[in-house]
């Protein structure tokens, strides 16, 4: 899993434009090594997963 961090506070909608309109921005952006990153929070995220099935 990557976490995708805009530089600027509100430049969120300015990376996702960026990574839709770059076809290689991971391969130049993930690193092939560890980087230490230093102390960050990470909101709680809750994933959902429902299903629904009709029987005839």
């Amino acid at each position: 899993m990557y976490f995708l961090l805009p530089y600027a506070k509100d430049g969120l909608q300015s990376l996702v434009q960026k990574i839709h309109s770059t076809p290689d921005f991971f391969e130049r952006h993930i690193p092939c090594e560890k980087v230490e990153v230093g102390h960050f929070l990470i909101p709680k995220l809750k994933f959902l997963f429902g299903l629904e099935l009709l029987i005839y």
